[in-house]
């Protein structure tokens, strides 16, 4: 989605289960403001609470509000043999899917985050506290890059 405004999401790959209301609240909030702003292309990998909650979240406003909203899911790549383990979440929700070819499981995370940041001008970022490393590694690259990021504390 090159040349198109687009936004992505990166959190951590769980948040717990008192806070995911507000979290999907909050997400609504960062979607809705960036349609407004003109974005309609949205990326999310569906291997964490927090991009799950996203897909969701988008996809609700997509059907009842927006229906120029593009939701696209970051995968990794399924081989041949196991095609019917893709979720149905991602027909449900997604319109288009982006499977990233990796080389072993433990490079999931980084493959998978990495593609959505450099086809993102917004970054939402969603932190749960102050020390998780995760989220510093992204809020540098997002200062780094000069892409524009929101923050979600919660």
């Amino acid at each position: 989605m090159r040349g198109r405004k687009t936004v992505c999401v990166a959190g951590p790959k769980s948040v717990p289960a008192d806070k995911l209301g507000y979290m999907k609240q909050k997400l609504q909030e960062e979607i809705e403001r960036a349609l407004e702003e003109g974005y309609i292309f949205f990326k999310t990998a569906l291997i964490s609470d927090v991009g799950r909650a996203f897909a969701e979240v988008a996809a609700g406003l997509r059907d009842e509000k927006y229906p120029e909203l593009f939701l696209e899911a970051v995968v990794a790549a399924v081989p041949e043999g196991k095609r019917e383990s893709l979720p149905s979440i991602l027909g449900r929700l997604v319109n288009g899917i982006n499977a990233i070819e990796l080389e072993s499981e433990e490079e999931e995370d980084f493959l998978l985050h990495r593609s959505m940041l450099l086809d993102s001008e917004r970054i939402i970022i969603v932190g749960i506290g102050p020390h998780d490393e995760e989220v510093a590694l992204i809020c540098d690259y997002a200062a780094a890059t000069k892409k524009e990021a929101r923050y979600i504390a919660i």
